[in-house]
């Protein structure tokens, strides 16, 4: 974990980017480095700077570093966990000084140039100076671990881990993508490569982007793709399953290498037991969990039964509404883009208790998406079966109403509310309908609060775009959501929020599934062979990874079906009424201020609020990503 940042101009002070480096020093407050160079051909400054966490080899690992001549310097942010295995590649020909991960970059761009990334298996942002080649190269790991941003005006070229840092060199204002807010407040996040900046981007996971200094033109090109094994590389779905157990094996084993100490987010799921199980078969695990005093919420037990039953040293904090005041605004007061998920704030608190004892994490991460773990997956599966066996358009108004007429619990993830997401994506095709079932507004609920040209049909955009790529993959028809989750949800909420929450505690989270071999062979798998309906549980969920791990975890753990990683919001709105009333209601100013505010606002907003005080919705995320939202206009909208 650490933070980096470049920029190429030629008025930009150094001190001006050592101040701007700065705002991102809590992703690495061990050490900041800076390279400075005048290129000679274009006679622009080019200056490349990082703030280190330091985590392997910590006194020779220092950053940037070049290759033998110099004409080669790297900062990067991540790890390269296969590192050893390269640097026996790299000793023949280079001159390798330290132990750290960072020296093999230059040496392996010398002997392979872009290449180079389809030998890593890590999380990474890289930013790399050729000066021969007059070329920046900036490249982010296959599923977006590590965040990358950009932004290219006539006079500047910046780059950073962060958008602050950019919006601060920039010599442009931090205008709103309005475009982009509208599809946060569809998603709940922003979708890459788009940002909450008008003139800033991110670059896509599993991308490399070119930016030519002579000619002043950026190329960005996709280097990694899932893709199905072909068939003459295994015999059947057992060699699959073995495969993968194999490779989550070394995974683990690889994340675990560092030179500070190490421990383990634990939820008691099948995803992080799993992390555990196998990291116990090399080390005693530290690890870590928050629960909650709201029972729907607290999964406690299960991960203190997976602490016992491996002897791991655990550590626990039980989170509440008081927690939720105090830590909200740290975590909006360095969150430079709206984020609607809530599970940020325990995902914070969960950090900050973890870098207590250790400086490094592994979780649980992309197991759903790869082993096929949420309940939508099933239900896709229900929704074209009663397509087929009822005559919808007759039943649909009275099965909607009857539906809609259900009681609201605000307990987590209730049965009126699977039932009311169930139906009211029911028409959409698959894809949309995907995107339908984990909306915050729906598109005809966003010109309510944005008053935009065009319609709100954009907001599915990205969802058909993944949807095709899917298509063309071969992809089965069901395991097509899978797909879209892993290019949008996983990269854009999920590693983001653990991205942004950890970093802000100054730690570093690594996530052993997601690795390109598993994720490879998982995509090769039909969804009939992840999903079995009542093997270990009722709807099947993860059947893969449950059947690989079972003789390492307890019967008890192999058949939970999955609950997730969230806060009980919905009660602490109505607790915290006057908080939450307040922070939505400014939004409405400062979308005024653009000429974008919605002349339905005030009255839709009051009746979303209403209703859920009242109990008559739980509109508990619609709140809090107008919440979020209005926290970011306020920090860093000029």
């Amino acid at each position: 974990m650490c933070g980096i940042a470049g920029i190429v101009s030629s008025s930009v002070s150094d001190e001006a980017f050592l101040k701007a480096l700065s705002f991102i020093s809590y992703r690495g407050p061990d050490d900041t480095g800076f390279f400075v160079k005048l290129d000679r051909e274009t006679q622009k400054k080019v200056l490349l700077g990082i703030n280190r966490l330091s985590i392997i080899d910590i006194q020779g690992g220092r950053q940037p570093m070049s290759s033998e001549d110099g004409n080669v310097v790297v900062v990067f942010n991540g790890e390269i966990y296969n590192f050893l295995e390269i640097r026996k590649r790299l000793e023949s020909k280079h001159a390798l000084r330290t132990n750290s991960d960072t020296e093999i970059i230059p040496h392996m761009w010398e002997e392979y140039r872009e290449n180079m990334l389809d030998y890593f298996d890590g999380m990474f942002a890289i930013a790399l100076y050729d000066s021969k080649k007059n070329i920046l190269f900036l490249a982010r790991d296959p599923f977006g671990e590590k965040p990358l941003y950009y932004s290219l005006s006539q006079s500047q070229f910046i780059f950073a881990s962060e958008p602050k840092v950019i919006i601060s060199l920039a010599d442009f204002s931090s205008e709103p993508d309005f475009y982009a807010i509208a599809k946060y407040l569809f998603y709940g996040f922003i979708p890459s490569p788009h940002s909450p900046f008008y003139k800033i981007k991110k670059i896509p996971a599993g991308h490399y982007l070119i930016f030519d200094l002579k000619n002043w033109d950026i190329k960005i090109r996709e280097y990694f793709q899932v893709k199905k094994i072909k068939a003459r590389d295994y015999y059947g779905i057992q060699d699959i399953n073995q495969k993968i157990k194999e490779n989550l094996r070394v995974s683990v084993k690889r994340r675990l290498i560092a030179d500070v100490p190490l421990g383990i987010f634990l939820s008691g799921g099948i995803d992080s037991s799993s992390v555990v199980a196998i990291a116990s078969k090399f080390i005693k695990p530290k690890t870590f969990s928050i629960s909650f005093y709201e029972s729907s919420y607290d999964e406690s037990s299960f991960a203190r039964e997976i602490s016992s039953f491996f002897g791991t040293d655990h550590t626990e904090y039980r989170m509440s509404e008081d927690d939720m005041l105090e830590v909200v605004p740290e975590i909006f007061s360095k969150l430079d883009e709206p984020f609607a998920d809530s599970s940020i704030i325990p995902t914070y608190l969960l950090s900050k208790l973890t870098r207590q004892k250790v400086k490094v994490a592994l979780s649980g991460d992309g197991g759903d998406e790869l082993f096929g773990g949420y309940p939508t997956y099933i239900s896709h599966v229900l929704a074209e079966l009663l397509k087929r066996v009822l005559k919808w358009r007759r039943m649909k108004d009275f099965i909607v109403n009857l539906v809609e007429s259900l009681p609201s619990s605000f307990d987590y993830f209730s049965l009126d509310f699977k039932l009311k997401r169930f139906f009211s994506g029911f028409d959409f095709n698959l894809p949309q309908r995907h995107c339908f079932w984990m909306r915050y507004f729906s598109p005809s609920e966003i010109p309510n609060i944005l008053n935009l040209d065009g319609g709100q049909d954009f907001v599915f955009e990205d969802t058909l775009r993944y949807y095709k790529e899917a298509m063309e993959k071969d992809i089965d028809f069901f395991s097509l959501p899978m797909y879209l989750d892993l290019k949008l949800y996983l990269q854009d909420d999920i590693l983001f929020k653990t991205d942004r929450a950890s970093s802000f505690c100054s730690l570093e989270v690594r996530t052993p599934f997601l690795t390109k071999e598993i994720a490879n062979l998982c995509f090769s798998l039909r969804f009939k062979d992840k999903i079995k309906p009542l093997i270990y549980t009722p709807d099947g969920l993860k059947f893969i990874l449950r059947d690989i791990m079972k003789n390492d975890l307890p019967k008890r753990i192999l058949k939970r079906g999955k609950q997730g990683f969230a806060v009980p919001i919905s009660f602490w709105i109505k607790k915290k009424e006057k908080l939450f009333l307040e922070k939505v209601f400014e939004l409405e100013k400062y979308l005024r201020r653009f000429g974008v505010v919605s002349p339905s606002f005030f009255d839709f907003v009051s009746k979303e609020f209403s209703d859920h005080i009242n109990s008559r919705k739980n509109n508990s995320r619609k709140i809090f990503a107008l919440f979020s939202l209005s926290y970011w206009f306020e920090r860093w909208v000029r």
